[in-house]
């Protein structure tokens, strides 16, 4: 029963060691956050991020980012057999599939003005790709 504390403060430790809470605009480290990986070098430059964590235990987390993106990295995520193209879909059903409160500067255009993929393995993850611009906007949420 005297190490119920010990082993208390052991949990709660490790459950906020690299899970720490908080929310991030702009901030370089996003990327790693979202990715568990360096920023992307070639072909991809990040204009704007969000990033919020929960205080829990498990993974609760929602991302976004706004890329701008070369011509070939956009022909190259277009063609990642991984995702797969959303067609005929709603901007209510897009919406109820997204983070509820997300930034003003994610997917600012009507939905026509993007083509629209979810990973086919985690269809949280939703990138919008701009039909003509350079701009792609991605996001995934888990909670």
């Amino acid at each position: 029963m005297k190490s119920l504390p010990l082993i208390l403060i052991v949990f709660f430790l490790a459950g906020c060691g690299p899970f720490v809470s908080g929310t991030w605009s702009d901030d370089p480290k996003n990327w790693k956050r979202a990715f568990s990986e360096s920023r992307p070098n070639d072909g991809i430059s990040i204009v704007h991020s969000w990033y919020m964590r929960t205080p829990h235990f498990t993974a609760e987390f929602a991302w976004f980012f706004e890329l701008e993106v070369t011509e070939s990295v956009k022909k190259e995520l277009i063609s990642n057999p991984e995702l797969s193209k959303l067609t005929n879909v709603s901007s209510e059903d897009l919406r109820s599939r997204i983070y509820q409160d997300r930034p003003t500067w994610f997917s600012p255009e009507p939905l026509s003005a993007y083509d629209v993929y979810e990973s086919k393995m985690d269809r949280s993850f939703i990138m919008f790709i701009e039909k003509s611009g350079r701009r792609s906007f991605w996001t995934r949420y888990q909670l």
